[in-house]
């Protein structure tokens, strides 16, 4: 396997003494959920952000939840885990966990809506410059992968609720990443290191510190959910995937961040396309190790044969292109570290395969 997941955070919480919460921290929750706080937050950033209303038909949920009334759903039904159990070599845990993952409420990341707008406000070529300049520090901020997925999934959530200027995505992509790297690593950047790197410029502590609670409020402070790249690392194990087919799986995952047409799929189905196309741009034989791989992972992933080859025909226009636009994502994947898996050939019969 790739990683052998630690089961130890699969045990039930322990309980926590609430008598014991510092009132420091109590204040910080208080004075951030305060109506008056946030009856006008975007009047804080100068002008760089527009209020998109919501739906008027769509009503308010409350928050509040009758634990009584709701209802379970399993993952996997009993008759699914044995069959797992009996059959297949991979691990049940791993299995469970995945489609945990893919069923949550909270595995989806959309089309951000207001990109294509022309009065003034960001494009998708700003979004995508955005993401090269916070790519192309990773190294130097010591940055990892899952925090700069979770980051752009951060930043599409909001550009689908807000209009940004041209002037603001690339700040508000920065304190994405400073939330991302909060959940995901225990080295985390900070508000000091993005000014200290320049990677925001000509705000002070207290104007990132509103655009960062302004990230909150907009994503209703949900800030944790799957991407395509922790799908993409489950694929991986039960392959027992070699070191250059991680690095090339990774590479067309990340090349799927710079495209918002690709956010129309769910995330499990860009992780599955990714895996079968790394596989079968390295093959001598790339289409019967596509169809292979396609079959390897039905049992696991439950996605039907051939069903996201139109995910991996977007996904190979992207790593042709790359190849002449050579950019940061492409440069940090043809390091000899990375297996130089950024300039590998296209083999003619599996373009013709994909592209027909």
């Amino acid at each position: 396997m790739v990683c052998e997941l630690d089961k130890s955070w699969l045990d039930p919480p322990k309980q926590t003494n609430l008598n014991h919460t510092s009132s420091s921290t109590v204040a910080v929750t208080i004075s951030i959920l305060k109506q008056d706080d946030l009856e006008d937050p975007f009047a804080l950033l100068d002008g760089g952000l527009k209020f998109v209303k919501p739906n008027k038909r769509q009503k308010s949920k409350s928050p509040e939840v009758n634990l009584k009334k709701r209802k379970i759903e399993k993952p996997i039904d009993d008759k699914l885990r044995q069959t797992v159990l009996d059959r297949f070599n991979f691990d049940v845990d791993i299995f469970e966990i995945y489609h945990i993952l893919r069923i949550s409420k909270s595995n989806f990341i959309p089309i951000p809506r207001f990109l294509a707008i022309s009065n003034g406000m960001c494009t998708a070529d700003d979004r995508k410059s955005a993401i090269f300049s916070i790519f192309s520090r990773r190294k130097e901020l010591c940055i990892k992968s899952e925090s700069l997925h979770l980051a752009i999934g951060i930043l599409d959530k909001c550009l689908d609720k807000l209009a940004v200027s041209p002037e603001t995505i690339s700040d508000l992509a920065v304190v994405s990443l400073i939330l991302a790297t909060k959940q995901e690593q225990v080295e985390i950047l900070t508000i000091k290191d993005v000014i200290k790197f320049g990677l925001i410029r000509g705000k002070s502590v207290s104007e990132i510190c509103k655009l960062e609670r302004l990230i909150f409020t907009t994503v209703s402070f949900h800030i944790s959910f799957p991407t395509p790249f922790a799908f993409i690392n489950y694929l991986l194990a039960v392959l027992d995937a070699k070191k250059m087919n991680i690095n090339l799986a990774h590479y067309l995952i990340e090349l799927a961040l710079l495209s918002i047409n690709i956010r129309k799929f769910k995330s499990e189905e860009v992780a599955h396309a990714a895996t079968c196309l790394s596989l079968a741009i390295s093959s001598k034989s790339p289409i019967d190790d596509l169809r292979q791989t396609e079959k390897s992972l039905k049992s696991f992933s439950l996605i039907v044969e051939g069903t996201t080859r139109h995910i991996m025909k977007q996904l190979l226009e992207m790593y042709k292109l790359a190849l002449h636009e050579v950019h940061e994502i492409y440069v940090e994947f043809e390091s000899n570290e990375r297996d130089t898996v950024s300039m590998f050939q296209i083999n003619s019969d599996l373009e013709k395969f994909l592209m027909k």
